[in-house]
């Protein structure tokens, strides 16, 4: 079984190379399709997913860009979530017979009489902070529009750089919530149901305390990209790190301080155990501190020269 992975991945690896030297440089095999001569005036909306878009407006611009990205990240998380709560009872299961791994998942906020509901959160834990590099790859390709010279012609419009800026917040938050409450409840959805009791509103309610570090770590984004620019890869540089702390930390038994030294680190994490009083004080801090860094990266854009 092992041998199958590898063996398709050297054919497709193959095949790789014998597509690009029959290629040309800088084009493809298929040849691409013409576009459309000109824009709707009549577009279904800013969230369509087929069909021309107006481009009025920044939101919608930066929506077809993104579009591909955010609809495969979409696929992919909901075939991770249905994949995950499969498996969780098993999972919890097998996890109950090491006393490490018991150890570990009660390092991470669970409990060892509810391992169950510990899986699930740990995974939880682990799937937002990995699916936040969706809303990054918005404000990365927000900063590439800049690079490249695009977006200065449409910024010397009508179009202010706050609402350009804002508008690729706006898109990273709201695909960032979409992503999350899908795999979270396609997660509930297919954990079978034990005495008839349906994890999908507990696992909701794990989405909407882990969003505040969703929304913490696109506030850094913004506040790179309106100050420092170039520097915005620090911020999955962090996400990195919160995968690392969460869960080699957790093995490797570091200090308490050092894992929870993450976004989503004094967050509650649900379902799996209760949730302090000093937890949900993390969820009103974070969600605050998300907007003040929203709003200072934004004066930080208006007051520096574009990098193109």
């Amino acid at each position: 079984m092992l041998a199958l992975p590898l063996a398709l991945a050297a054919l497709l690896a193959g095949l790789a190379f014998l597509l690009e030297s029959r290629r040309d440089l800088g084009a493809g095999i298929l040849r691409p399709r013409a576009g459309r001569h000109g824009g709707s005036a009549h577009a279904s909306g800013p969230f369509s997913l087929g069909g021309p878009l107006s481009l009025r407006g920044p939101l919608a611009l930066l929506w077809r860009l993104e579009r591909g990205s955010l609809l495969g990240w979409g696929i992919g998380l909901a075939i991770s979530g249905l994949a995950i709560g499969s498996l969780a009872t098993q999972a919890a299961e097998a996890m109950g017979a090491s006393g490490g791994i018991t150890d570990v998942l009660t390092r991470l906020g669970g409990s060892a009489e509810h391992l169950t509901e510990s899986f699930l959160a740990a995974m939880a834990g682990l799937l937002v902070p990995v699916l936040t590099l969706a809303p990054l790859g918005v404000l990365s390709g927000a900063r590439a529009e800049e690079v490249q010279g695009r977006a200065a012609p449409l910024l010397a419009t009508a179009v202010g750089r706050t609402h350009w800026l804002l508008s690729a917040v706006a898109l990273a938050l709201s695909s960032g919530v979409v992503l999350t409450f899908l795999a979270l409840a396609l997660m509930g959805l297919a954990v079978p149901a034990d005495g008839g009791a349906s994890r999908i509103g507990p696992l909701l309610m794990s989405a909407l305390a882990l969003l505040p570090g969703l929304a913490l770590t696109v506030g850094i984004g913004t506040l790179l990209l309106g100050w420092a620019p170039r520097l915005l890869p620090l911020a999955q540089v962090l996400i990195g790190w919160s995968i690392f702390a969460a869960w080699v930390g957790a093995l490797l038994d570091l200090p308490g301080w050092l894992i929870r030294a993450t976004p989503w680190g004094r967050l509650p994490h649900l379902p799996g155990g209760a949730a302090g009083s000093g937890e949900w004080t993390a969820v009103v801090v974070e969600t605050v501190l998300a907007l003040v860094l929203i709003i200072v990266g934004a004066v930080g854009f208006r007051r520096r020269d574009l990098d193109s």
